[in-house]
């Protein structure tokens, strides 16, 4: 079971810097806009990344409406990440609440996939 955690709450979360954000959108999504400090790494690449994650941190994900981010939470923790949660109604419920994002809303594109991840 995937912990949902709503977008006010998630805001709250990452001001620790011990919370590892990650964006599970595609790099055309990412470009469109993303919450700052987020790590991209698209749903179907993160078989390939997930034992580079650490297993002692709180992680964070999200997507555009939560189905992606919820999907991936259950994968980690299958795997034993035990401190993963997903943002619940993802980044356009990051919007409608008027939290910030960085980038455009508008446009997509991005070559930002796995930057600092650890």
């Amino acid at each position: 079971m995937c912990e949902n955690v709503l977008p006010d709450g998630a805001y709250d979360m990452l001001k620790n810097n011990d919370v590892i954000l990650l964006d599970v959108r595609t790099p055309s999504e990412h470009a469109q806009g993303y919450i700052d400090g987020a790590n991209l790494i698209p749903v179907n690449q993160l078989p390939y990344v997930a034992n580079e994650l650490p297993k002692d941190k709180k992680i964070l994900l999200y997507c555009r409406s939560g189905s992606r981010s919820y999907s991936a939470c259950t994968y980690l923790r299958g795997l034993g990440f035990n401190n993963v949660s997903h943002i619940n109604g993802g980044i356009i419920s990051w919007l409608r609440m008027g939290l910030p994002i960085t980038g455009s809303q508008q446009s997509y594109g991005s070559s930002r996939i796995g930057r600092n991840i650890i």
